[in-house]
């Protein structure tokens, strides 16, 4: 296990300066890990038995099954584990509140999913569409006036990281999200921003925005233990970021940063951080 371990340490680290230190790279491996750490307690059942006298050739089969574990967690794309199959998606269709003054919350509490928000075009709508597509049924919306909360109570973690949630926003409203959960892969994608807050609080944040212009300026707040975050925004934007973490890598290009009227701010705290601002 020590010399699968050092092959695997070294091969990753020429990946990493051979791709530019590609922030997909670790985030493909922790994904397929979540799927398949049960493999890492049958590793250590060989590893026991090949110290039992006459059992010694199982050292052979265990380095063998170890290089090949590390193989797959650096090469399998996640979406190829499949441990039951995806149920059809389910519609939803949310009706909000008739004063569009009102700030709407939205609250997600799932396990780890994929999560798009895009805002409509449909000028006239009052109601909140989508569809959420998963492995379970556990899957709840719940509306209370102008707060709505998205909910998977699933118990087990396996892979949820499949599950996707579309939704699309009428842009007759302004929205607060705030997410929680083990692994988050968030893409918001409007004409002109809708959503004053997203907030994060997970394991694994993997966020990108793409923005064409500013009808509300954007507070982002991310809590997590890896984020990687991408912002495409209009040129000149004014954006203020606070980014705490132990390893970090920040990006600005074609931006006014701390500038007086902000349209972005980003405040970031996480172990190991990627962010990204990058005006059109």
């Amino acid at each position: 296990m020590k010399i699968a371990l050092g092959v695997f340490i070294i091969f990753f680290g020429v990946l990493l300066i051979i791709q530019g230190f590609s922030w997909e790279l670790p985030l493909r491996i922790i994904q397929n890990f979540l799927s398949l750490w049960p493999f890492l307690i049958i590793l250590i059942g060989i590893a026991v038995l090949s110290n039992v006298k006459g059992l010694r050739w199982l050292r052979w089969i265990h380095l063998f099954l170890s290089l090949a574990f590390f193989a797959t967690l650096l090469f399998l794309p996640p979406t190829h584990i499949i441990w039951g199959q995806m149920k059809n998606p389910v519609a939803i269709q949310v009706e909000l509140p008739k004063d569009t003054e009102s700030i709407v919350y939205l609250d997600f509490d799932l396990k780890a999913a994929k999560v798009r928000i895009y805002s409509t075009e449909d000028d006239e709508t009052m109601l909140i569409q989508g569809t959420y597509q998963s492995r379970s049924q556990d899957f709840i919306v719940e509306s209370f006036d102008n707060r709505i909360l998205f909910r998977s109570s699933a118990s087990h973690f396996f892979p949820a990281w499949n599950d996707e949630l579309l939704l699309y926003l009428p842009d007759r409203y302004q929205y607060s999200t705030h997410f929680f959960g083990g692994v988050i892969d968030l893409e918001y994608e409007s004409r002109t921003n809708l959503v004053s807050a997203i907030e994060v609080e997970t394991g694994v944040c993997n966020l990108n925005v793409n923005l064409l212009s500013w009808k509300h300026p954007l507070f982002v707040r991310i809590s997590s233990g890896i984020t990687n975050a991408r912002f495409f925004v209009p040129k000149d934007s004014r954006v203020h970021s606070d980014v705490q973490g132990g390893i970090k890598n920040t990006s600005f290009t074609a931006i006014q940063e701390n500038g007086f009227g902000t349209n972005l701010s980003v405040v970031i705290e996480s172990g190991i951080i990627n962010l990204s601002v990058r005006g059109r």
